[in-house]
């Protein structure tokens, strides 16, 4: 969403003052998340930042490399559809540039529905199943020849990424 304000305003009233309204609007949200945001009821005891020792576990290691290169893999999408859509689908540069905000707002499909699934199915099920999902269409993308298998791709990578 940002980034499309930012596009829209930087030609009109130039880049230090589309980065002020960017800024105004970040700002007003985090207040309002602030203002509505309660600690927590509890007093836990003092832990580390970060505790090295848990990396002794040879599983631990194991799933925190391969959550990390998942997630690497997971936004190339995010980065690359608009030069794609330029150079290989032909789409004009403006709606190449929304396509990463159709993106960003079918994810919130996702980010709703499928934590409704992870909490009937378990977290790690629907992580497995939404990145092999997610794995099949990013392989799938290279076949995408015209805009409207494109936009539809954006929907479905967006839901099973959210």
């Amino acid at each position: 969403m940002f980034p499309a304000i930012f596009r829209q305003l930087q030609p009109r009233i130039g880049f230090g003052w589309a980065t002020r309204v960017t800024g105004f609007i970040i700002l007003a949200v985090y207040l309002v998340a602030a203002a509505l945001m309660r600690p927590r009821p509890e007093k836990r005891a003092k832990r580390q930042l970060l505790d090295l020792r848990a990396f002794k576990s040879m599983p631990y290691s194991l799933f925190t490399v391969a959550i990390f290169l998942g997630y690497v893999g997971l936004y190339v999408p995010y980065f690359s559809i608009s030069a794609y859509a330029q150079s290989k689908v032909g789409a004009s540069p403006t709606l190449a540039y929304y396509l990463v905000s159709i993106m960003n707002a079918s994810s919130l499909v996702g980010r709703t529905g499928i934590a409704w699934l992870a909490d009937r199915a378990g977290p790690l099920n629907t992580l497995v199943v939404s990145s092999l999902i997610c794995m099949v269409l990013a392989f799938s993308w290279i076949a995408i020849e015209t805009l409207p298998s494109l936009i539809v791709f954006a929907v479905f990578y967006g839901i099973f990424q959210g």
